[in-house]
Parts: C-alpha cells; structure tokens; sequence
C-alpha cells in the first residue's frame, strides 16, 4: 500500500500519530501515576542513591527522566535539586538545563505535529492564529517573561506553544534563556542545604 503525497499522506501521519498516542495513553497515564506516586513519597537522599547509582550514566539517567517530563507533567523541582546535589552547581545546572531543553522541544513537536491538527478542528485556525500572535507576537519577550512566572507549568506551556505555531527558533530560545535562571536558583538551593546553610 502506497501513501499519497501532499496533505493527503500528512493526514494519514497524523492520523498514525494519534494513533499510537491513544494506544499509548493508559500507559502513560499508569506511568505518570507511578511517577507522582514515588515523587510524593521519595525523599532527596533515596533519588540521590537512585540516580547516583548509574554510576557515569548518572547525568544520562537524569536526563532521561527530564526528558520524560516532556510529555508527563509531575514536579521537576525535586529532579532539579537531585542534579545540584548529585553533580554540583555547574555541572548540575548543565545536565538540568540540557534535560529540560530536550524535554521542551519532545512536548513543543509532540504539540505541533499531533496536537495542532487536532486543535485546528476543535479552534479556528484564526483564532489559534491570534493568540499565537499575541503571545510571541515580537522579538519573543513576552515568551522569555511568561518563562518566568511560576505558575505556568513548564509541560503544558511547551504543549500551548506548540499548538499555538510560535515558531520553533523562537521557542528554542526562550526556553534556553527562560529557563535558566530557575535551574540556577534551585542548584544553587540545593547546594546551600548540602553544605548546611
């Protein structure tokens, strides 16, 4: 069987895309519970040994659950401090800020690619249009402020950018400046309570 070309053949991915989303969804789901479930329970030092047990892998390991934070929203924050109390501030900052950059853009391209089709028939494409122009409407400040308010969850608003077309350089940015003075704040704590301030 041969895929047509054009917007035919972007139908049948998205399509194969959502899919699999909703194949994958009670996973998903089961894994985010088991996530929040251990993170509610889980105290530093137990992820300190946890992740610390991967040995060189370590910075991978972590990662790799940033990276998951990409598509399952739960708190960072405690990931965050791990890495500051595991790697220290520099390097703790790095593998943070790699990891969270990672996970930006799986959540962004997930949204854009999957989630706007989607949204498109639920939404005028116009209206989707004005929001996106509103938000990063500019050189992206409103997109590099809106990074610094707490509220806005890092997950969902990667999921709205992307649905929202914000151009994908645009976002890029943002997020890599946006975000980094949160990862530091927080290594920078987590290296304060480990040296007893």
């Amino acid at each position: 069987m041969t895929i047509a070309r054009g917007p035919t053949r972007r139908r049948w991915y998205v399509v194969l895309a959502l899919a699999g989303l909703v194949a994958a969804l009670p996973r998903l789901y089961d894994l985010s519970t088991a996530v929040i479930e251990v993170f509610q329970r889980i105290d530093v030092d137990s992820l300190r040994s946890l992740v610390g047990g991967f040995g060189v892998w370590a910075p991978l390991a972590s990662v790799s659950v940033m990276v998951l934070h990409g598509l399952v929203p739960f708190p960072v924050e405690v990931l965050t401090v791990t890495n500051g109390l595991l790697f220290g501030v520099w390097e703790g900052v790095a593998v943070t800020w790699g990891g969270m950059m990672l996970a930006g853009w799986l959540g962004y391209l997930v949204a854009r690619y999957a989630g706007r089709p989607l949204a498109l028939r639920l939404v005028p494409e116009e209206r989707l249009a004005k929001i996106g122009s509103l938000l990063s409407g500019g050189s992206g400040w409103k997109l590099l402020a809106i990074r610094q308010i707490p509220i806005f969850s890092f997950c969902l608003l990667n999921f709205a950018l992307g649905l929202l077309d914000v151009p994908f350089r645009r976002f890029t940015w943002t997020t890599a400046i946006g975000n980094l003075p949160y990862i530091i704040v927080l290594v920078l704590a987590s290296d304060a309570l480990a040296s007893g301030l």
